[in-house]
C-alpha cells in the first residue's frame, strides 16, 4: 500500500470513528462519558491527525525524491 492509499484509509476510519463518537455522545452524557473521551477518544484523535499530516510530509517528500531522481540535472 502506498502512503497515500495508508493516509486515505487513516483518514476515513478517523472519519467514521468521530461520527460513531458523535451518536454515541448525543445519547451518553455523564461523567463516565466525559473521562472516556478526555482519556481515550480525544488522544486518539489527536494521534490519527497527527499521523495524517506525518503521512502528508512523508507523501510530498516521496514525490520530491522521485522527482529529483528521474531528473538529472537535479544532481549538485
Amino acid at each position: 500500500m502506498s502512503v497515500e492509499g495508508g493516509r486515505q484509509r487513516l483518514y476515513g476510519a478517523l472519519k467514521e470513528f468521530r461520527m460513531k463518537w458523535a451518536e454515541s455522545e448525543s445519547q451518553w452524557k455523564d461523567p463516565a462519558s466525559q473521562m472516556l473521551a478526555k482519556k481515550y477518544v480525544q488522544p486518539l484523535e489527536d494521534g490519527g491527525k497527527a499521523a495524517i499530516q506525518a503521512m502528508e510530509s512523508m507523501r510530498d517528500l516521496i514525490a520530491r525524491i522521485r522527482s529529483e531522481c528521474n531528473d538529472p540535472n537535479s544532481i549538485q
